[in-house]
């Protein structure tokens, strides 16, 4: 209970950060999770989260790479001057 308790709060977070009332519907939500364990837990309490979110799906993905893109740019007025190698 204390995972799924974790997700609808994640939710919440996500729908006040990008001002989406609760009260809206929303077609999908998406768990990255790759432990099967906690993937069968959770799946027991789908109906839980989509009435506490207000989303019409959950889907369960084990791969973070389809939701998640990272980048990194330096910043070169932190990094200082590049130095001659010797």
């Amino acid at each position: 209970m204390h995972l799924v308790r974790t997700i609808i709060g994640m939710g919440r977070t996500l729908r006040s950060r990008f001002s989406i009332k609760t009260r809206q519907p929303l077609c999908e939500l998406t768990i990255v999770i790759s432990n099967d364990k906690k993937r069968s837990l959770i799946q027991t309490l789908e109906q839980l989260i989509r009435e506490e979110l207000n989303v019409k799906n959950v889907r369960f993905d084990c791969n973070e790479d389809s939701v998640v893109t990272l980048s990194a740019k330096a910043n070169f007025k932190k990094l200082g001057k590049l130095s001659a190698l010797q």
